[in-house]
C-alpha cells in the first residue's frame, strides 16, 4: 500500500518549486542583464573603434598636408636660393662691369690731362719763346705753383708768399728774393709768370 502524502512534504516541494523558479527566473533576469551590459560595452568598443579609426584618418590626411607643405616649403627654398644666387651674380658683374668702366674712365681721363698737361706745357714754351725765354726746371717750378694755387684760392700769390713757399726751390744755394723772381722772369718777375702760366691777365697785373 502506498503511504498517503503528508502535508508538511507537499508544503516543502511547493516551496521548493517555488525556489526552483525563482531561481530560474533570476537566472533569466540576470542573463538579461548581461546580455544588454555586454551589448551596451559592445556598442562602446564599436563607437570607440569608429572615432578612432576616423582620428587615425584625420592624421593620416594631416601627415599628408605636412608633407605636402613641407615639400612646398623645400621648392620656395630652392627657388629663393637660386633667385639669391643669380641676383648675387648679376650684382658682382655689375660691380665688375662698374669697376671696368671707373678704371677705363680713370685712364683716359688721366690719358686726358697728361695730354692737356702736353699742350699746355707747349703752349707756355711758346708764349716763354714769344718773350725770348728758355724755361727750365726753375722757370717750371714757379709756373706750377702759380698754377696750382690760383687753382686752390681763386688768386695768384704774391711775390713774398711765392718766396716763402718754394724760394728753396728757385734758389738752393742763395736766399731767394724778388730779385731772383726778376732775374728768371725779367719782363715783370712774378707778373711775367703769371702771364706764362696762362693765368688771366686782370690778375697778372695785381702780382
Amino acid at each position: 500500500m502506498q503511504q498517503p502524502t503528508s502535508p508538511v512534504y507537499k508544503t516543502l516541494t511547493w516551496l521548493l518549486l517555488l525556489v526552483v523558479i525563482g531561481l530560474y527566473a533570476l537566472h533569466l533576469w540576470h542573463s538579461g542583464q548581461l546580455k544588454d551590459h555586454v551589448a551596451t560595452h559592445k556598442a562602446a568598443l564599436v563607437e570607440t573603434g569608429q572615432r578612432l579609426t576616423e582620428a587615425k584618418a584625420g592624421l593620416d590626411r594631416a601627415a599628408q598636408t605636412e608633407q605636402g607643405l613641407r615639400g612646398d616649403i623645400e621648392q620656395l627654398k630652392g627657388a629663393h636660393q637660386a633667385e639669391v644666387q643669380g641676383l648675387s651674380g648679376r650684382i658682382d658683374s655689375a660691380t665688375q662691369t662698374m669697376q671696368g668702366l671707373k678704371a677705363e674712365m680713370e685712364a683716359q681721363r688721366a690719358q686726358a690731362n697728361e695730354a692737356l698737361a702736353a699742350e699746355q706745357r707747349k703752349a707756355n714754351e711758346a708764349m716763354a719763346a714769344e718773350q725770348g725765354l728758355i724755361l727750365t726746371p726753375r722757370h717750371w717750378v714757379v709756373i706750377e705753383y702759380l698754377r696750382d694755387y690760383y687753382k686752390e684760392f681763386g688768386h695768384p700769390p704774391s711775390p713774398k708768399l711765392v718766396i716763402r713757399a718754394i724760394g728753396d726751390e728757385i734758389s738752393p744755394h742763395v736766399a731767394c728774393t724778388r730779385r731772383t723772381l726778376e732775374g728768371l722772369f725779367p719782363a715783370g718777375g712774378c707778373k711775367q709768370a703769371c702771364h706764362i702760366a696762362g693765368l688771366p691777365d686782370y690778375f697778372c697785373h695785381s702780382c
